[in-house]
């Protein structure tokens, strides 16, 4: 099943270093916040999380994907 779930992504950015990606993600949620160094950092946070969500099943911020689709 497919579910949605939101996040803010602040991106920290050098002029003189443009390459680098850096910043941190929150769940509006709570007030966590996860710090991420570079995009293989992003990425496996990105993927934590969404594990972690599908593993506590928030049930009150899950909804159908599209329309046509029910929660069950």
């Amino acid at each position: 099943m497919r579910f949605i779930k939101t996040f803010v992504l602040r991106l920290v950015i050098d002029p003189d270093i443009p390459d680098l990606l850096c910043g941190d993600l929150q769940r509006p949620s709570d007030r966590e916040v996860f710090p991420f160094k570079d995009k293989t950092e992003l990425i496996a946070l990105l993927h934590h999380l969404s594990i972690t969500a599908v593993q506590n099943q928030d049930s009150d911020t899950r909804r159908p994907f599209h329309e046509s689709e029910t929660v069950a």
